[in-house]
């Protein structure tokens, strides 16, 4: 059932609680079922505490990936002791402030924005391979530098490894494609590594998003409010922490590691190129 929306202006990202198309949105956060038997949300806290920086990720097959993303991440916020509590980098595709990636899409993710502050999450925009080839958009040195930056800065970090929507769209056989390459997440690699050279403390939590697609259909180019299904659930499943000793120095690098832990946990006909 869909829902007519009144989104506000996108430029405007003051006074949240009186955009009501972004309270509608947010609705969907009862839609999400987070399934972590090992409590790993609970300890990829306690980690945070022991002042362990964390890599967070999950699959991406909708725009509606971002409120599991933030029911999880709000969950680990709120069991952080505020001493301890540097934040978390949100990397999200540059192209979504441009509104290339339609306009309902912007216009929530204006107002999302400080809503994700409020409780320490910091969006960083990035310009993807993607953005420059499609859209034109001119990279951004300064947001690499903050990512390359993050083991000087303690903070923590989420990402989309795949940086597109690729992996739930349908193909021209009419089935969903399944995980993609990691290729816009290669900067994961450099910060685990320079981790290990510093002797900093870190870990990643793979975490899997299933049935997104049925909330916000990724085919729709440039969705509309009437797009988003309201009655859908939709699930985060919170895979086990990678510690950095399984991340470094094994035959694959860090960020394609993390992304068949995020598979391990999708019907075998998604997992695409992590098979």
């Amino acid at each position: 059932m869909s829902r007519e929306i009144i989104i506000g202006n996108p430029e405007n990202e003051e006074a949240v609680s009186n955009n009501k198309g972004l309270e509608k949105i947010l609705e969907l956060r009862k839609n999400v079922e987070v399934i972590d038997p090992n409590n790993n949300l609970l300890k990829a806290a306690s980690l945070i505490n022991d002042d362990a920086i964390g890599i967070f990720a999950t699959n991406h097959g909708s725009p509606a990936d971002t409120i599991a993303v933030y029911v999880a991440l709000n969950e680990i916020q709120s069991k952080v002791d505020p001493k301890h509590s540097k934040g978390i980098r949100f990397i999200y595709a540059k192209s979504i402030d441009t509104g290339h990636q339609g306009k309902l899409v912007q216009r929530f993710f204006a107002g999302f924005k400080e809503v994700l502050k409020k409780v320490k999450i910091f969006p960083l925009s990035v310009v993807r391979k993607k953005d420059q080839e499609e859209y034109g958009l001119i990279p951004d040195m300064d947001s690499l530098k903050e990512i390359l930056d993050i083991p000087n800065t303690g903070l923590s970090v989420f990402l989309y490894p795949e940086g597109t929507l690729e992996g739930g769209r349908k193909g021209k056989d009419g089935k969903q494609k399944g995980l993609q390459l990691a290729e816009e997440a290669k900067s994961v690699n450099k910060v685990c590594k320079k981790c290990v050279k510093q002797g900093k403390n870190f870990f990643a939590l793979p975490m899997t998003i299933i049935g997104s697609n049925l909330v916000l259909n990724p085919d729709i180019k440039d969705p509309s409010a009437e797009s988003i299904n309201y009655d859908q659930k939709f699930q985060i499943i919170i895979g086990d922490i990678l510690y950095g000793k399984d991340l470094i120095d094994q035959k694959e690098e860090p960020v394609d590691i993390i992304m068949r832990h995020i598979g391990f946990k999708l019907p075998e006909e998604l997992r695409g190129v992590y098979r």
